[in-house]
C-alpha cells in the first residue's frame, strides 16, 4: 500500500516517529548488540551454549524487534501494519532474486580472494543438518533487522517530507550503528554496513516489500560464514562448510571481520546498489 502526499499519514507530526525511534532501537538494538556479543563469547569458547540455545535467541530478538515495530505502527503511527511489507503475493521472484544476488556476489569475490593469495581453503566439513540450522538462523536473525531497518524505520521515513534516498542514507547509517560495537570493527567495516544498508535497502524504496532484502541479507550472511568460513561482521561460526585459513588480515580479505571488512565488497556492493537503483528507475520511466 503507498500514500499519496497528501495523506495524512504523510503528515504524522514527526516527533511521533521520533519517539517510535528512540524507543524501537533501544529494545532490538542493545538486545541485538547484548546478544550478539553473548554469542562472540561462546564461539569463543568462553561458554557452552546448545544449538537449541542459539534459535531461542534468535526467535526472542525477532519478537524483541517485531513486536515493538506493530505496536507502533498500529496504535501511534496509525498506519496499517501490511504496509511494513510483509505481503508473499507475488513475491516468489523477489525471493530467488534477492538468493542469487548474493551467490553471484560470492562467485565473483571469493575466487578473486583465493587467487591473489590472501586466503586459502584448508578443508571442507560437509554437514547438511548444520548448513541448513545456520541457514534458519542467519534468517532469523536478517528478518528481524530487515523489519527494524527497513520495514519501520525506512518505510517511516518515506512517509515524511524527506527525499527517499536521504531515508535510504538515515536508515542506512542506523543499521551500521546496529553493528558499532560487533568485533573487530574499524572505518571500513562501518562503512560497508552502510552500504549495505543502501544496497538492502535500495529496492525497497520501490517495491515497499521486505522479501528481496530479507532473502539478500540472509543468504548474503550464511554463504559468507557457513559457507565460505569467513566471520560474519566480526563474530566466527560455529560451524563452516569450508575451513579458510586468513594468511594475515587486510583490506582485501576483510581479517577479521569477514568479507565486509574488504575493499572488494565495498567496490562490488556499490556496483550491486546502482544496479538495483537504476533498474527500478528505468521501470518507473
Amino acid at each position: 500500500m503507498a500514500f499519496a502526499r497528501g495523506h495524512k499519514y504523510f503528515y504524522l507530526p514527526d516527533r511521533f516517529f521520533v519517539c517510535s525511534l528512540v524507543l524501537l532501537f533501544p529494545i532490538g538494538g542493545i538486545y541485538g548488540l547484548l546478544t550478539d556479543d553473548w554469542v562472540f563469547f561462546v564461539r569463543e569458547g568462553t561458554v557452552h551454549l546448545s544449538d537449541n540455545a542459539f534459535l531461542v535467541e534468535r526467535v526472542v530478538f525477532l519478537l524483541a524487534v517485531l513486536l515493538p515495530a506493530l505496536v507502533w505502527m498500529k496504535y501511534l503511527d496509525k498506519y496499517p501494519i501490511s504496509g511494513m511489507g510483509f505481503s508473499l503475493r507475488g513475491r516468489g521472484r523477489d525471493m530467488v532474486w534477492g538468493t542469487l544476488l548474493a551467490c553471484l556476489l560470492y562467485l565473483i569475490a571469493y575466487p578473486v580472494i583465493l587467487s591473489w593469495g590472501h586466503a586459502e581453503i584448508a578443508g571442507v566439513e560437509w554437514d547438511i543438518p548444520a548448513l541448513v540450522y545456520w541457514l534458519l538462523i542467519f534468517f532469523i536473525g536478517a528478518f528481524a533487522e530487515e523489519i527494524m531497518c527497513r520495514g519501520y524505520v525506512l518505510r517511516r521515513l518515506m512517509y515524511t517530507r524527506l527525499n527517499r534516498f536521504v531515508a535510504l542514507a538515515i536508515s542506512s547509517a542506523l543499521f551500521s550503528l546496529l553493528h558499532f560495537l560487533n568485533p573487530h570493527t574499524g572505518f571500513v567495516p562501518f562503512l560497508n554496513l552502510f552500504i549495505a544498508g543502501l544496497m538492502l535497502g535500495a529496492a525497497y524504496l520501490y517495491t515497499h516489500n521486505l522479501w528481496f532484502p530479507t532473502f539478500l541479507h540472509t543468504f548474503w550472511n550464511w554463504i559468507q560464514g557457513s559457507v565460505l568460513g569467513f566471520n560474519v561482521s566480526g563474530t566466527t561460526s560455529r560451524y563452516s562448510l569450508i575451513d579458510l585459513n586468513i594468511r594475515e588480515d587486510n583490506l582485501l580479505n576483510g581479517g577479521g571481520f569477514g568479507f565486509e571488512g574488504s575493499l572488494l565488497c565495498t567496490f562490488l556492493m556499490l556496483v550491486v546498489t546502482g544496479g538495483i537503483i537504476w533498474y527500478y528507475e528505468g521501470k518507473r520511466a
